[in-house]
């Protein structure tokens, strides 16, 4: 056995601060993500984690989205933000409502004098429908779990994914990532509510006024969807909405993302797990009904050593589900210029699309008073 040598006085010392001086420089080459909080336009309190980036405004940045009764803390999750984020990438991942950490909400204070009323989540109409806690005559309660929720709420989460998208303009205007460079990189039930909020981002338009008084009119030559650079999405499935006893709205992913990857050819990857029928039929569905031409970067992509594994499973480390999607988002966006505008506050957006032979349109986001708008985004599912 060999032998331990006791140090002792100055050699010792010299010894630790060898030690303490190397422990930092070690640390800071390790991805280090901090606890980030922002509201939804219903007044809930969603928690995540953002990695700034070291490139600042010239960071391309990545928004997770986690399956429905999972959060954003698993284990494949981290690892693949701090994987993207060592690459150069800004990232954030954050539970949605009543998942995780995200369970607090602003519950309102009613009041027969309306002045003296403070609006919050139980003033929306869809919340009290939607999810079970509400008592009348009982205090409002200021927590909500997942598993309150009805069926039909589903795409009520959507608003968390807007939400998230105005936080990463906040760390835009910051300094921290490009928020008008984004990646989204989805899951099942996240995966498929990433494609309608990406699919109303096409759908989403500035409002120009040239003067005060003047009346303005939507930028239609630049859609917000054209932030979006490409989309990674993982064991992607239709989802049924329920809407009543015997009937529902599904979520098809070929048709909810045609205008984004059809028709406005934004490269999108759909990874499925070997044994998982029903993420590979629709996989290679997308890949067949979005890809027009041969040139498009429109590709299903079968993990052979993922049997029986989906959604964040497949971000085991035992498997190589990581590397692939840095590999293709290396190959995608390598011929790619970083993507800049400006962004500004204080603007106004709608939101306009053709619903029969109405067009349809509500405000987005309205600059200098509510950041945005609340929406059950019924009109972008496809």
């Amino acid at each position: 056995m060999r032998r331990l040598h006791r140090t002792s006085g100055p050699a010792l010392l010299a010894a630790l601060a060898l030690l303490l001086a190397a422990a930092p420089a070690a640390a800071q080459d390790q991805p280090k993500g901090k606890p980030v909080k922002f509201t939804t336009a219903d007044y809930v309190d969603l928690e995540g984690t953002f990695y700034p980036s070291k490139e600042g405004r010239n960071a391309r940045t990545v928004l997770l989205l986690h399956a429905y009764g999972e959060h954003s803390r698993k284990a494949g999750w981290t690892s693949l933000a701090k994987a993207l984020n060592a690459k150069g990438y800004a990232v954030l991942a954050f539970d949605f409502r009543g998942h995780g950490e995200s369970t607090r909400v602003q519950p309102g204070v009613p009041n027969v004098n309306k002045m003296l009323a403070v609006k919050g989540f139980w003033d929306e109409p869809a919340n009290q429908m939607g999810v079970k806690g509400l008592v009348q005559g009982k205090p409002r309660p200021g927590d909500i779990n997942y598993k309150q929720f009805a069926p039909s709420y589903l795409n009520v989460l959507i608003n968390d994914i807007a939400a998230a998208k105005t936080f990463l303009d906040d760390r835009d205007g910051a300094g921290e990532c490009n928020a008008t460079d984004l990646i989204v990189i989805g899951a099942k039930e996240g995966a498929a509510l990433g494609a309608v909020w990406i699919n109303s981002e096409w759908h989403r338009f500035k409002y120009i006024q040239p003067a005060p008084g003047v009346k303005g009119q939507l930028d239609m030559e630049n859609p917000e969807g054209r932030a979006v650079t490409c989309a990674v999405w993982l064991s992607m499935i239709p989802v049924t909405i329920p809407t009543g006893p015997q009937s529902g709205v599904t979520i098809n992913p070929e048709k909810t993302l045609e205008v984004a990857a059809k028709l406005r050819k934004t490269p999108m990857a759909f990874f499925y797990g070997e044994g998982d029928d029903k993420a590979q039929k629709t996989a290679l569905l997308c890949e067949k009904m979005l890809k027009a031409n041969k040139d498009d970067v429109i590709g299903a992509f079968k993990l052979p050593k993922a049997k029986g594994a989906s959604g964040a499973e497949l971000l085991s480390k035992s498997l190589s589900t990581e590397k692939e999607i840095l590999t293709v988002l290396d190959n995608v966006l390598k011929e790619e210029p970083v993507r800049k505008k400006n962004l500004y506050p204080q603007d106004t957006y709608f939101w306009q699309v053709q619903v029969g032979a109405q067009l349809q349109r509500a405000v987005a986001r309205q600059g200098g008073k509510e950041k945005i708008n609340f929406a059950t985004y019924k009109y972008f599912i496809r």
